[in-house]
């Protein structure tokens, strides 16, 4: 993280794409669509990065000197050559099949195979995004909160422990899409890229994502 001080405020600004959380880059996204659409200044961009970086909602880092906003714009340079030059190989690895976060337990099905549910909407969700009605952040979000369920811990009669999945009717979505914002971008891009990758046991392929620029 790279820290700094402004009206007497510790700010701390992600500096490695692969400690950016989901919503940080699904932000990320949106602004770089807003900005081709519109042609937002360059300064205006950068600042509107910044703060997505340092998880600031508000417009309050637009005040910042502009020495401050050149030096922190070279943080903005590294993240987006890291980001250039990633190893896709790396992107792949899942490291961790239990993730917590917010107080709650989520994993997948580590055999990589769909529930006829799921596919089903997955095939909803491919269709929108062809048809434009979604973007290509919130196609992977709706993804990701499909193959991605609570989980809970069981014990066997012999005493071995292991994690159990939540049934997908008993998941609440949206509550679900708000956790998975703030899970690390990396590790959802690799449960994603299990399922569709050809590691899984699916028959059916769809894109792959990896998490670079639109």
């Amino acid at each position: 993280m790279t820290e700094f001080n402004f009206n007497d405020i510790d700010y701390k600004m992600t500096d490695n794409w692969k400690d950016l959380t989901f919503g940080q880059w699904f932000k990320i996204q949106q602004l770089i669509r807003k900005s081709r659409l519109i042609q937002l200044p360059p300064i205006i961009e950068s600042l509107e990065m910044i703060s997505i970086l340092c998880n600031i909602e508000d417009d309050s880092l637009d005040e910042i000197p502009y020495e401050l906003h050149i030096e922190l714009s070279t943080v903005i340079n590294q993240i987006t050559k890291q980001l250039t030059n990633f190893d896709e190989q790396k992107w792949k690895n899942i490291t961790k099949t239990v993730y917590n976060v917010n107080g709650k337990n989520y994993s997948f099905n580590s055999n990589g195979t769909f529930t006829a549910a799921e596919m089903y909407d997955i095939e909803v969700y491919s269709t929108q995004l062809q048809n434009n009605q979604i973007t290509e952040e919130e196609h992977l979000l709706k993804i990701a909160s499909s193959i991605i369920r609570g989980a809970y811990e069981e014990t066997t009669e012999s005493g071995t422990k292991y994690w159990k999945l939540l049934k997908k009717n008993m998941m609440d979505i949206t509550s679900i899409e708000n956790d998975i914002m703030s899970m690390n971008c990396l590790w959802i891009s690799s449960v994603v890229n299990f399922f569709f990758d050809g590691k899984s046991n699916n028959k059916k392929t769809t894109k792959l994502y990896t998490l670079k620029k639109s």
